[in-house]
């Protein structure tokens, strides 16, 4: 990611004239200013128009001076991995789920391992739409390369903590707080899963979870994985990751990956025959549509960006799919719910499965769990999905 952002040398003077303020509110997708920084803390007229200079002085040394070593910084705390790569190939034994709730805040740690391997992706996905202008890439490259600053990092707070802290630290906390990133899936919840509700020997996964899946396989008692996604790195990393459990072997195992670069709507024509009924068991968290948009020709959003359209070519085919492959009587489970602007996603993804197959229960994943009074009423008790199960008939 590193060779995607253009650092700069320039005087004081000219960064002074350049520092900017982005607009919260531009849905362009093209970074749009608000207004220059010295005018913009002028039409304020509070203490930071008296430390503007001060400020000023900071976030040239961080941008300009020291800039690649304050992105080595940001690397360090987001992407560096802090404990021996046997930690997070090898995860802890006990399932965490108690009174039909999976605990997926619990290890979240584990998530770092598939963040380290993807972060360039990662943090290039968009979360929202398309024109989102507050994912992470973006974000960086406005700062570094123009100077052009998130509104959060010069509220009176926020920028009386850079002056104070004077710290790469405090600079990318505040730079990543309320960024929008893609979620992953938390490794151990995936295990917790397959060890709750499901058995057998062959596993499908229609994404690969940012490899996630992987992980969570691994740890499990099933013996191959079948899986496909669309984006050819995160393909790749399935092989990076075989190779480092081959390396880091801890656990004797007998355990096999086959990997896909392919939509799954479109995989049945490309799989050998003997996977036909042979599937035990299919886990995954789709596609939520519209949201967490990347760079691939083949991300089911830009396919079908209508969503009827979506649901029927992307989503029934893709449980066609998983039928065609299950054995009679093995299971299937998705993790979906809710979001902005679709509050029946699962009330429609749900009936189109049903369609397909057996009903057969629903459990719940609770990823956070702090309650905050000023929360969202339906997040108020911690950040929910829930986790349809069902059989082939």
């Amino acid at each position: 990611m590193k060779n995607q952002i253009q650092f700069r040398d320039c005087s004081y003077t000219q960064f002074c004239d350049e520092i900017a303020v982005l607009d919260l509110h531009d849905k362009s997708g093209n970074f749009k200013v608000r207004q220059k920084l010295k005018p913009y803390f002028e039409k304020l007229n509070d203490q930071r128009l008296e430390r503007f200079d001060e400020f000023c002085t900071l976030m040239y040394k961080f941008l300009v001076v020291d800039a690649e070593k304050c992105y080595e910084a940001w690397y360090d705390k987001y992407v560096q991995l802090s404990k021996p790569i046997e930690k997070y190939l090898y995860l802890p034994r006990d399932v965490a789920f108690e009174k039909n709730v999976f605990d997926g805040s619990k290890y979240n740690w584990a998530s770092k391992l598939p963040k380290h391997l993807n972060y360039e992706k990662f943090y290039d996905t968009k979360k929202y739409d398309y024109q989102d202008s507050q994912y992470v890439l973006g974000l960086m490259k406005a700062m570094f390369e123009r100077f052009h600053l998130r509104n959060s990092m010069v509220c009176p707070a926020f920028s009386d903590k850079i002056i104070r802290e004077n710290s790469f630290d405090s600079l990318w906390e505040i730079f990543m707080f309320g960024a929008n990133t893609a979620s992953i899936f938390n490794p151990h919840t995936y295990y917790s899963i397959l060890m709750q509700h499901f058995s057998g020997e062959i596993l499908f996964a229609p994404v690969m979870g940012w490899n996630a899946y992987h992980i969570g396989f691994h740890n499990s008692s099933f013996k191959h994985l079948l899986t496909t996604d669309v984006i050819p790195s995160v393909v790749t990393n399935t092989q990076k990751l075989t190779e480092l459990y081959d390396k880091n072997t801890l656990i004797p195992h007998e355990k096999t990956v086959a990997a896909y670069c392919c939509p799954s709507e479109k995989l049945y024509d490309h799989l050998p025959a003997h996977y036909t009924t042979s599937v035990d068991a299919v886990l995954f968290s789709p596609p939520y549509y519209n949201l967490e948009i990347y760079n691939s020709d083949e991300q089911s959003f830009f396919n079908y960006s209508n969503y009827s359209d979506w649901l029927e070519s992307y989503w029934k085919s893709t449980l066609e799919l998983c039928y065609k492959l299950m054995k009679p009587k093995a299971k299937l489970g998705f993790v979906i719910s809710n979001y902005r602007d679709n509050e029946w996603f699962c009330d429609d993804m749900s009936e189109v499965a049903s369609r397909i197959f057996q009903e057969e229960e629903i459990s719940y994943i609770k990823w956070s769990s702090i309650k905050r009074s000023r929360e969202a009423k339906k997040t108020r008790d911690g950040n929910y999905e829930r986790l349809y199960l069902f059989s082939k008939r």
